[in-house]
């Protein structure tokens, strides 16, 4: 008996096993390689966003550097806004002051010298006539120690006399303030 052996059956199906084998790897080579590229993208991508975030990094750092200098300012600016407006009901009440003795100072007489401070308001008066010092202190002074608005709680004359350098008369008044 002769049998017939088949060999090219078992040739082709090691060829297609070969065939699947070599496809599987050409098919895995072809993954990698792709999966490399992406991986390459996406280092690239990661990279490009990281030099991007440190410039806005030192963009944004150097803003907060120049504002820190505005905030810096602005908070000088509003400490003195609250001094100033601590300070300014008392200005204007001593100019309200000022202005109500002005008013009731003869126009004969001149002011020739003013000391004030928050409590006191002390005024050399001058004039050529003695009369018209006299009028002051005798109609002028009574009337601003009355005057409620000004709020003067007491009136003095300090001196009254002839000025020294010249023929003119002189008198020194203090007014001290209730506040």
């Amino acid at each position: 008996m002769q049998g017939e052996i088949n060999l090219l059956q078992q040739k082709k199906s090691v060829q297609k096993k070969k065939s699947a084998f070599f496809k599987f790897c050409l098919f895995l080579l072809f993954f990698v390689i792709a999966l490399t590229i992406g991986e390459i993208a996406y280092t690239y991508f990661l990279r490009t966003r990281l030099a991007n975030l440190t410039d806005q990094q030192s963009t944004t750092l150097s803003q907060i550097t120049r504002l820190d200098a505005k905030r810096v300012k602005f908070q000088t600016l509003k400490e003195r806004l609250s001094s100033i407006s601590r300070i300014l009901p008392e200005s204007v009440k001593f100019n309200q002051r000022i202005s109500a003795i002005f008013q009731n100072i003869p126009n004969n007489v001149t002011i020739s010298e003013i000391q004030a401070d928050a409590k006191k308001i002390t005024l050399q008066v001058t004039s050529p006539n003695l009369s018209d010092i006299n009028d002051f202190l005798d109609e002028g002074v009574p009337r601003i120690t009355r005057d409620k608005n000004i709020g003067v709680a007491e009136s003095s004359i300090d001196a009254v006399g002839l000025g020294a350098t010249s023929s003119e008369y002189t008198a020194s008044v203090i007014f001290t303030f209730v506040n």
